[in-house]
C-alpha cells in the first residue's frame, strides 16, 4: 500500500514553525542563565534550588490565565506581547549586569516573566495552528512545534547558555532575548 501524499504545511506554518524555534531556543537559554547568573551572589543550594523551580511556577500559575488571554486576544498579537515583555526583562538584566547592581530579587522579577511570556507564547503557537494549517496537516503541524518547544528548550538551549555563561554573565540575556524580537517579526509577518 503507497503512503499517502503528505499534505503541505505552508508558508503561514513555516513562520509560526520558525517563530517557535526563535522562541524557544531563547526560553531555554534564559532558564539556565537566570540560575547561573544566581550562583554568582549566592552559593547557597536552598537559593539556587528555588531558582531552578522558580523558573517552572508561571506554568502553574498562569497557565488559565493565559489560556483566557489566548482565547480573548488575536493570538498573533498574544504571542508578539509575550516576546515584547520578555525583550524587555532580558534588556533589564543585561543593563543590571552592567552596572554592577545584579541581585537576587531582579532575577527573580525576570525569571517569573520569561516564564509568563513562555506560558502565553507556547499557548497561543499551540491554538493558532489549526489556523494555518490545512486538517490532514495538524497531526505533523503540532508534532513539530512540540519538537520545536521541546527539543530546542530543553536539549539545544542549555548546552548554548552555558558556553555564553562562561564567556560572560550578560551573554545568554542578550543572545537570548534576541531571539524574542525575531519571534515577534515572524508571528506578525
Amino acid at each position: 500500500i503507497p503512503a499517502p501524499a503528505s499534505v503541505p504545511l505552508g508558508r503561514a506554518f513555516s513562520k509560526l514553525f520558525a517563530a517557535a524555534a526563535a522562541s524557544n531556543l531563547a526560553d531555554g537559554i534564559a532558564r539556565l542563565a537566570i540560575p547561573l547568573a544566581a550562583v554568582t551572589l549566592t552559593t547557597d543550594p536552598v537559593i539556587i534550588s528555588i531558582f531552578s523551580a522558580l523558573s517552572y511556577v508561571p506554568a502553574i500559575v498562569f497557565g488559565l490565565p493565559a489560556g483566557m488571554i489566548t482565547d480573548r486576544m488575536d493570538r498573533r498579537h498574544a504571542m508578539a506581547l509575550a516576546n515584547a515583555l520578555r525583550v524587555v526583562a532580558a534588556i533589564g538584566v543585561t543593563l543590571v549586569i552592567a552596572a554592577g547592581a545584579l541581585n537576587l530579587w531582579v532575577l527573580a522579577v525576570a525569571l517569573v516573566v520569561f516564564g509568563m511570556g513562555e506560558t502565553l507564547f507556547d499557548n497561543a503557537t499551540s491554538a493558532v495552528v489549526p489556523s494555518v494549517v490545512p486538517r490532514e496537516g495538524l497531526d505533523r503541524a503540532n508534532s513539530r512545534i512540540q519538537a520545536a518547544q521541546l527539543g530546542l528548550d530543553m536539549f539545544v538551549a542549555t548546552p548554548i547558555s552555558s558556553v555564553l555563561f562562561a564567556i560572560s554573565v550578560a551573554l545568554p540575556m542578550i543572545i537570548g532575548g534576541a531571539g524574542y524580537p525575531v519571534a515577534g517579526a515572524l508571528v506578525l509577518a
